[in-house]
């Protein structure tokens, strides 16, 4: 595989990362990371760190339910392979979720930082995380009429309580 191959299968890595967050598909989810996955979001209002794909998981597991609904758009991928097995990536994150557990609405812009690692033929992701550029928290003083849901068929319509994933 040559170098452009292996860069252009890590963007498809990444975009299917965003895709299933969204989407709440939690098993192809859990093959875009290596087990002992590294996570690290740092917001304005907040700094989650998980280590290990199954916690990430398992916070996915609550945060995707019938009161979230999120979009994540990446691009401008800054992409280094280092070795035959290893990478590196910064891309530019632009998302907003609407969570109306809280009846807050958050948007803002992130830069990420990725590890990848090629196991097996196949990249994953070994660390993902981003720092906010900007972030907005504003109030949902009304629920929106939704006319489509995702998460409402999908994910799961009784939540733990928040904060029962680890965070900091």
């Amino acid at each position: 595989m040559t170098m452009l191959e292996d860069i252009e299968m890590i963007k498809q890595l990444k975009y299917r990362y965003w895709r299933c967050v969204d989407s709440a598909e939690i098993d192809e989810l859990r093959e875009c990371f290596i087990e002992a996955a590294s996570f690290k979001f740092i917001g304005g209002s907040y700094q989650v760190e998980f280590v290990g794909r199954e916690k990430f998981l398992d916070f996915m597991r609550n945060v995707n339910s019938g009161d979230f609904v999120s979009s994540h758009f990446g691009g401008q991928p800054e992409i280094t392979v280092t070795d035959s097995s290893a990478a590196e990536g910064i891309w530019n994150l632009l998302d907003s979720s609407w969570d109306f557990r809280r009846m807050v609405l958050t948007r803002g812009q992130s830069t990420c930082r990725d590890r990848y690692t090629k196991r097996e033929g196949r990249w994953c992701i070994s660390h993902t995380g981003y720092t906010r550029i900007y972030e907005v928290v504003e109030p949902i003083l009304e629920r929106p009429n939704l006319t489509a849901h995702h998460l409402r068929t999908v994910g799961p319509q009784k939540l733990a309580p928040l904060g029962a994933a680890s965070s900091k």
